[in-house]
C-alpha cells in the first residue's frame, strides 16, 4: 500500500500540481521585462514611432544634421512644422513630447538611410541610438539626403543622440 501511494504522490507531483495562480502578460508587456539572476523585473524604456524615414533628392548641398525639437516650447514647435514641411511637403503632426529629425547629409547615391537602434531612459536624459547604413547591390545615381523623423510621446528629457 506505501509502494501505490508513494508512487501516486510522485506522479502528482511529476505532472505537476496547479497552485491556482496563473501567469500570463501580452508580447508587449514581455519586452519590458527583464530577467535578471531569476529575478524578474519591470523596465519600461521610453516608447518610440518613427514619423518617417526617406532619402530626399537635394538641389543643394546639406549637411549632416541632428535636431531635436520639444512641444513644451512653442519656437521648437514652429522650428519643427518648418523643418517637417521642408522635409516631406506635407503639414507636420502636432505632438506632446519629443521629436527628432536626423539627416545624414548630401549622399552621391540612393540606397543610404538611417534606422534606430535602441531609445533607452538614462536617468537625467534620453539615450537615442541611431545607425547609418550604407548602399549595398545596384541603387540610383542621384544626389539625395536621406533624413528620419522620429517621436517620443511625453518625452521632455534631454536628448543624447549616439551614433554608429
Amino acid at each position: 500500500m506505501k509502494t501505490w501511494f508513494t508512487l501516486f504522490l510522485l506522479l502528482w507531483v511529476m505532472t505537476g500540481c496547479k497552485s491556482g495562480i496563473q501567469t500570463s502578460i501580452t508580447d508587449d508587456e514581455m519586452q519590458s521585462h527583464i530577467l535578471t539572476k531569476g529575478i524578474v523585473s519591470m523596465q519600461q524604456e521610453p516608447t518610440y514611432k518613427v514619423i518617417k524615414s526617406n532619402a530626399y533628392p537635394i538641389m543643394i548641398e546639406g549637411e549632416e544634421e541632428r535636431h531635436i525639437y520639444h512641444s513644451d516650447d512653442a519656437k521648437e514647435v514652429e522650428a519643427f512644422e518648418e523643418a517637417y514641411l521642408a522635409l516631406s511637403d506635407e503639414i507636420a503632426p502636432s505632438f506632446d513630447g519629443t521629436m527628432i529629425i536626423a539627416s545624414m547629409g548630401e549622399q552621391r547615391s540612393g540606397g543610404y538611410r538611417i534606422e534606430v537602434e535602441s531609445v533607452k531612459d538614462a536617468g537625467r536624459y534620453t539615450e537615442v541610438t541611431l545607425i547609418s547604413h550604407e548602399p549595398s547591390g545596384l541603387v540610383t545615381m542621384a544626389l539625395t539626403n536621406p533624413y528620419i523623423v522620429i517621436y517620443l510621446p511625453d518625452n521632455h528629457k534631454d536628448i543624447k543622440i549616439i551614433e554608429k
